[in-house]
């Protein structure tokens, strides 16, 4: 259980690094959105390429309310 809350600490870290607009990995600002799926009510799953060095990385984001 703990091992689980680490790796969910540090795909946060990495998502906030992104929404810097760099790369968690090579730091340099080639990151890009390749992927958005969902949204709606529920959450978007995003998918983060750097051009760079070839990071990738899947996000899970909460989606818009649905007004319940």
């Amino acid at each position: 259980m703990a091992g689980y809350v680490y790796y969910l600490r540090d795909k946060n870290e990495q998502l906030k690094i992104i929404e810097k607009g760099e790369c968690p990995r090579c730091r340099s600002k080639s990151i890009v959105l390749s992927d958005q799926r969902g949204g709606g009510c529920g959450p978007k799953l995003l998918t983060y390429r750097c051009l760079e060095c070839g990071y990738q990385n899947s996000f899970s984001v909460e989606g818009g309310s649905c007004g319940l």
